[in-house]
């Protein structure tokens, strides 16, 4: 164990460890302002962003499925759809401020006379904001955006429960308590538990994280972000059933140097458990 904690020690110059082992305590619904609750219910939502900014909003994109009509969508670019409207709330996340696509997405949700709401640190996008009075969600904190995916999850959670799109009740206890455990049972320095093993099965290979279902493409992102951004090794994902009618027939040549990750969803269909054993 004390060999573990010393490669962590001289590998994890940022503290990445520590940062991602207190995930859970950014799992808490922030209040929410007046000049936020005030605006009009959207018919829809598109969460604008890119890297570890945009990540909370494909989580929140699922969350949002299973429990609200009104539809969220998760924009990585420069150019807004032609169907966001005045009816579309925008929610524009950069943890810097200063991301020149989100900025871009900003301006243009701007002259499309959309509602918007900024979820920053601050930069050029909090002062954009403010200068034209447009509700701010500051994110907390100082470590990388890529480490901000439950302050910004429970932002967007509020806000949807501000605007009246889904319940009030508070869904993140539940999350918090499980990661908190998980957190403990999957220690990196557990020698031989099931994060140091499957750190020994992916070391030196390319992984390809598959998603059992669409329930679980963002989890896929996420990881694969994690591998990218933490790991610095390229990693790629895609999703069942979509990758049995075209992805698994390359498994038929040489795969080296990748290895399958294969998340699993506990609620996934018969047909879902059917189709993913038989490939």
């Amino acid at each position: 164990m004390r060999e573990i904690v010393k490669l962590v020690e001289e590998i994890d110059r940022e503290g990445m460890q520590s940062i991602l082992l207190s995930f859970p305590q950014q799992l808490r619904l922030p209040p929410i302002s007046p000049d936020i609750e005030n605006l009009p219910r959207p018919r829809q939502m598109v969460v604008v962003g890119v890297g570890g900014s945009a990540i909370g909003g494909d989580i929140f994109r699922t969350y949002m499925a299973r429990l609200s009509p009104c539809p969220v969508h998760v924009i990585r670019g420069y150019c807004l759809p032609l169907w966001v409207d005045p009816q579309t709330l925008v929610v524009a996340v950069s943890c810097s401020g200063r991301t020149q696509e989100t900025l871009a997405m900003f301006q243009e949700a701007r002259k499309r006379k959309t509602p918007i709401v900024a979820v920053t640190r601050g930069g050029v996008l909090e002062k954009a904001a403010m200068e034209a009075k447009i509700p701010v969600a500051k994110l907390q904190g100082t470590s990388p955006p890529r480490t901000t995916l439950g302050n910004t999850l429970s932002i967007l959670i509020a806000l949807a429960q501000s605007l009246d799109l889904i319940p009030q009740e508070d869904p993140l206890e539940e999350a918090k308590t499980l990661l908190s455990d998980m957190a403990r049972e999957f220690h990196p320095s557990r020698k031989g538990g099931r994060a140091f093993e499957m750190a020994e099965k992916l070391k030196g290979s390319i992984p390809l994280i598959y998603a059992g279902g669409p329930s679980l493409e963002a989890v896929a992102t996420r990881w694969k972000g994690q591998f990218n951004e933490n790991s610095k090794v390229p990693a790629f994902t895609n999703t069942f059933p979509e990758l049995g009618h075209n992805e698994i027939v390359g498994w038929e040549g040489d795969m080296n140097p990748f290895h399958v990750v294969l998340l699993r969803d506990k609620e996934e269909t018969d047909l879902q458990s059917k189709t993913i054993s038989a490939t």
